[in-house]
């Protein structure tokens, strides 16, 4: 009889909690969260930025990517007769310190040109004084490469007990400061055999042809 009344309670028990678990799933809970009525709030934004973003026909990728081609209209020739392509030779001219007219397009400065040069003594101590070096003109001066005229200046130098010219100056100019300028720089370059005697001085005449 126990047994029977133990198995009955395990029964109602069972069909309890069924009977609370449907009820539960069956039933919604609501919460009272206050009066939103009152504050009338209106939370649909996405309406409004979808409509505001709408785009219209989304063209494709590779389209949108691809560079834009600039469109170069075609020149013609016709209307650009005013462009002269062949450049005219100008003659320039200027006035050298002896008042001659000197043409440069007889002397520009370009590559190195290889001209024929020579030099003698004049007068002075140094003439009997043995040279052991004298440069290729080359070396000390720039010429330009249509030098086709001669040339010359006269410069005095003086010389160091070592051998050394440690003074040099035009004083016969050739009527032009580059080929003065080349004249003593090219004497500067050589070197006597030393001697006991400071200062030794010589004149010296170099010719470019």
């Amino acid at each position: 009889m126990g047994l029977l009344k133990d198995r009955i309670l395990n029964i109602a028990i069972l069909v309890s909690v069924l009977w609370h678990f449907l009820l539960i799933v069956s039933v919604n809970p609501v919460f009272k969260t206050g009066n939103i009525i009152k504050y009338n709030t209106s939370i649909s934004f996405l309406g409004s930025i979808l409509e505001r973003v709408m785009p219209g026909e989304e063209k494709p990728l590779m389209s949108r990517l691809r560079p834009k081609e600039s469109k170069i209209d075609k020149v013609e020739t016709s209307d650009a007769d005013f462009i002269n392509r062949d450049s005219e030779k100008i003659d320039f001219f200027y006035y050298s310190d002896t008042g001659n007219i000197f043409n440069l397009n007889t002397y520009r400065k370009k590559e190195a040109a290889r001209v024929n040069f020579s030099d003698f003594f004049i007068k002075g101590k140094a003439r009997d004084r043995m040279i052991i070096y004298k440069p290729d003109l080359g070396k000390v001066t720039v010429l330009p490469s249509d030098f086709n005229s001669d040339y010359s200046a006269t410069i005095k130098f003086k010389i160091s007990s070592e051998g050394f010219v440690k003074y040099a100056e035009c004083i016969i100019s050739s009527g032009f400061s580059e080929i003065d300028q080349a004249a003593i720089r090219y004497v500067k370059k050589w070197q006597f055999v030393p001697s006991s005697e400071d200062g030794q001085e010589g004149v010296v005449r170099v010719n470019f042809k």
